[in-house]
């Protein structure tokens, strides 16, 4: 395969296992390859950024249309369609392709097999021609971790975690156990990271998520797409990643908060000195902090709230700030919609 081909294959997703364990080679080896890939990468971004500009001229030509007719109820709704269809596309970086080419929702499967990638060993990286040191049981993990060697590395992490215990090396065993195809123990080693320390925060939310994805069930796809919200909603370097994502998976976020009433609240595990920052002292929690229920906004629409970081003190009868959520094509029918809640106000 040219290097050509190789770069377009990357940029698609295309790339087999072995083909992307090359392309990685020659990026961090040939300085001509990675000159000639940052070009060919800056040259799709700006063809995805005219696009959008192409859409944002389209939309505001039919506004433009709309506000020189006689105000009606039919007109009225065109209007505010066109308003929310270029405030989502501002939000969530919509492209040209996306917005009049929609496409089949993504699944959680297909999200997986095309954003959960091998993450670069940062915790015993080397200088380029040094020796590699095998001789101890760390070395072996992330040896076995930088060869695409998933099974092997997730067992040797196993027995690694057994006495060193440290946010990186859960982190990368998340990875190597989701690569292999193990996502309850993934889904284990994520929450264990989020649950105990600080580092990894928002790269352990995102691989979680994924985690999630590739389960590819309507209850972990569910919950995966709560995390991917607040990714959207937060200020990481995933959020443009995470906007996509929903995008592809036919899920809208609200552009305006509401206010509700929580109705129903619980919270599992009942663990209140778990959060981030609190270093293991040989008990670690590793199931997923949840917190769900029921609030009602003030004309009595129902919403189903879920979060990822619980919020501490949250009660029944406490005034929220929400963002509402729909989803596109979901498999059943929902008797309330979601909810993302941003602000306790008690």
């Amino acid at each position: 395969m040219d290097n050509f081909q190789l770069m377009e294959d990357y940029l698609k997703g295309d790339l087999s296992q072995e083909s992307l364990k090359v392309f990685n080679d020659k990026l961090q080896n040939e300085p001509e390859f990675e000159t000639e890939f940052r070009v060919m990468k800056s040259i799709q971004e700006g063809a995805k950024t005219s696009a959008k500009l192409s859409v944002l001229t389209r939309l505001e030509k039919v506004e433009a249309s709309i506000q020189e007719k006689e105000t009606t109820k039919i007109e009225f709704s065109m209007k505010k369609l066109v308003s929310v269809a270029a405030s989502l596309i501002l939000i969530a970086t919509v492209s040209y392709f996306t917005v009049f080419n929609t496409p089949n929702m993504a699944t959680g499967q297909e999200v997986f097999d095309e954003y959960f990638e091998h993450y670069q060993n940062l915790e015993t990286a080397r200088e380029r021609g040094e020796e590699v040191d095998l001789t101890s049981l760390k070395s072996q993990a992330y040896f076995s971790y930088d060869s695409y060697d998933y099974k092997q590395s997730a067992l040797l992490f196993s027995e690694l975690l057994s006495n060193d215990k440290s946010a990186a090396n859960f982190f990368y065993s998340g990875i190597a156990n989701a690569k292999s195809g193990n996502f309850e123990e993934a889904k284990a080693n994520f929450n264990t990271v989020l649950n105990n320390y600080e580092d990894y925060e928002a790269m352990s939310t995102w691989s979680l998520a994924m985690s999630l994805f590739g389960e590819n069930t309507e209850e972990s796809t569910e919950q995966g797409i709560y995390s991917m919200v607040s990714l959207a909603l937060g200020s990481s370097s995933y959020k443009e990643s995470a906007l996509e994502v929903l995008d592809k998976m036919g899920v809208s976020i609200a552009t305006d908060g509401d206010v509700g009433e929580i109705e129903d609240e619980t919270r599992i595990p009942n663990c209140p000195s778990c959060g981030p920052g609190n270093s293991p002292d040989g008990s670690i929690e590793t199931r997923r902090q949840i917190q769900f229920g029921v609030l009602s906004d003030q004309r009595g629409n129902k919403y189903r709230f879920f979060n990822d970081r619980p919020i501490q003190d949250l009660n029944e009868g406490d005034m929220v700030e929400f963002i509402s959520i729909t989803r596109k094509r979901a498999k059943r029918k929902r008797s309330m919609g979601w909810a993302f809640i941003l602000e306790n106000y008690n």
